[in-house]
């Protein structure tokens, strides 16, 4: 059985490449039309009966207010992407497109906790990856991540 994290390219000095992203059970315009019609509903609803009272203004704050909601839903939306790269030289994460850790291959190892995260760790610095993975693809995002670096290790 392949594993879905291995890069499968066999040449050059990188061993795993692994882009994790969330699960996600709306796609970016289903949010959105989820959203605006939750939006709508809501202001129509909302205006009218203050509306009647003959408050207008009310209006107004609760379509900006809702405009907000929408912006933060949309900024959730966009998700935690995270990238781990094991070369021969060094084992990379990278998250929103920088780096921000980095170590050598031959002295980073992967630990787990009582809590079941997962921690890339060298000497007494330590940094949490694949947070945003279900139990079952943390365990096989480990064990492939563990043999990456083995491999890397033996050059090959």
């Amino acid at each position: 059985m392949s594993n879905p994290w291995q890069d499968g390219s066999g040449a050059g000095a990188l061993y795993l490449d692994a882009t994790l992203r969330p699960n996600r059970s709306l796609t970016r315009r289903g949010l959105r039309r989820v959203m605006i019609l939750a939006v709508v509903c809501f202001a129509v609803m909302g205006g009218l009966v203050f509306a009647l009272h003959g408050m207008l203004i009310v209006h107004l704050y609760l379509l900006l207010a809702l405009s907000g909601l929408i912006a933060g839903f949309q900024a959730l939306g966009a998700g935690f992407v995270e990238t781990v790269r094991v070369s021969s030289v060094e084992v990379s994460v990278l998250r929103r497109g920088r780096v921000v850790w980095r170590s050598p291959t031959a002295f980073t190892r992967v630990d787990r906790d009582e809590d079941e995260r997962l921690w890339l760790a060298v000497q007494d610095q330590q940094i949490g990856v694949g947070r945003q993975l279900g139990l079952e693809e943390r365990d096989a995002f480990a064990e492939a991540l563990r043999d990456a670096i083995a491999r890397a290790r033996r050059g090959g």
